[in-house]
C-alpha cells in the first residue's frame, strides 16, 4: 500500500511539474500551452499531443510561427519550415539546407542561432570534419591499481591516437592508447595495455591547455613473475574492465602542429580501487597533428 501511495504522489508530481513548465499562448487566434524548451534570440517551444509533436519559434517580438512539414503526396513534403527559420536567421551562417524536421534537430538548430554558431551544431551545411593527433611518451609507474607484492616505480612507454572535431580550440577529444610497462629489479611484473579515453581541456588557451582524463576501458595482457625457494612461477593473464581512472595533464605548444604534453594519471578510479601505495604515474611525451 505505500509503495501504491508512493507512486500515486510521484506521478502526480510529474504532472504537476511538467504543467508548470507551460505556460498559455495565443497563435493565429487559438490559446495553447506550451513547452518552453529553449529561450535566446529565438525560443524554441512545443506542444506534445497524444500521436505527435507540434513546434513553434518565438522572436524578438513575441511573434509566435508554428514550424510546419505539411505533406503533399505519398512521399513528398512542403517543409514550409526551413523557410520560417530562414527568414528568423537571415543574415547569419546559419543553413537549414541539412535540417531535419525532428524535435531534435530543430532544437539544436536554435540552440546554435542562440550561440552565435559557437556550438557544435553550427548548421552552416558544412559537414564536421575530424582531425587526429599521435602522441609517444614515456614515463614511470607503481602500479597504483595492480595487486601485487612489493614496491618499487617501474618505466613505461605508450603511443596515443587522439581524435576530435576540426574546429579551432576543440574542448572535447577522444583517444585510443597502447603502452607497456617494464619490470623492474623488485617487481617482476610486465604489462601491455590498450585503452580507450575521453579527455576535456577546461583551461584552452592558444598557446597550452590544461584537461582532465577519463580512462574508460582497458584490455591488459600481464605476465607475473612469483620467484618461491625452489622454483620459479610465471602467470599470464589476459583482463578487460573499465577503471573510469582520472587524470589531469596538459599540452604546450611548440609549433603550428606539435605539442609537448605532460600528464599525471591514475589519480583515482571510480571502479577499482587502489593498492594502497600513493599513486604514481608521470609521463612526458610528444604529439604532432596528421
Amino acid at each position: 500500500m505505500k509503495n501504491l501511495s508512493f507512486f500515486i504522489i510521484l506521478l502526480l508530481f510529474v504532472s504537476t511539474t511538467d504543467l508548470i513548465a507551460q505556460e498559455a499562448y495565443i497563435v493565429n487566434g487559438d490559446t495553447l500551452q506550451l513547452k518552453v524548451e529553449l529561450k535566446g534570440d529565438l525560443d524554441f517551444l512545443s506542444k506534445k499531443s497524444k500521436n505527435n509533436y507540434r513546434f513553434f519559434v518565438k522572436d524578438k517580438n513575441d511573434t509566435i510561427f508554428e514550424l510546419l512539414n505539411t505533406k503533399q503526396g505519398e512521399r513528398s513534403y512542403s517543409k514550409e519550415y526551413k523557410i520560417v527559420l530562414n527568414k528568423l536567421t537571415e543574415g547569419s551562417n546559419m543553413s537549414t539546407n541539412n535540417l531535419g524536421f525532428g524535435h531534435y534537430s530543430l532544437k539544436q538548430f536554435i540552440r546554435a542561432y542562440n550561440s552565435n554558431g559557437t556550438k557544435r551544431y553550427t548548421y552552416t551545411g558544412e559537414k564536421v570534419y575530424m582531425q587526429s593527433r599521435i602522441g609517444v611518451f614515456g614515463g614511470i609507474t607503481n602500479y597504483p591499481f595492480v595487486d601485487i607484492d612489493g614496491n618499487g616505480i617501474a618505466p613505461f612507454i605508450s603511443m596515443e591516437l587522439e581524435l576530435f572535431a576540426k574546429i579551432p580550440k576543440p574542448k572535447q577529444t577522444g583517444y585510443f592508447s597502447i603502452g607497456h610497462t617494464f619490470e623492474n629489479s623488485k617487481i617482476k611484473y610486465t604489462a601491455t595495455q590498450l585503452g580507450i579515453g575521453y579527455r576535456y581541456r577546461f583551461i584552452n588557451q592558444s598557446r597550452f591547455n590544461i584537461h582532465g582524463d577519463l580512462r574508460i576501458a582497458n584490455y591488459t595482457f600481464s605476465k607475473k613473475t612469483f620467484v618461491m625457494a625452489n622454483s620459479t612461477e610465471v602467470v599470464n593473464e589476459a583482463l578487460f574492465f573499465v577503471p573510469f581512472s582520472f587524470g589531469i595533464g596538459s599540452d604546450i605548444k611548440i609549433s603550428d602542429s606539435s605539442f609537448i604534453t605532460l600528464t599525471y594519471n591514475e589519480l583515482f578510479a571510480l571502479f577499482i580501487t587502489n593498492s594502497n601505495s600513493f599513486p604514481v604515474n608521470f609521463s612526458l611525451g610528444y604529439k604532432f597533428s596528421l
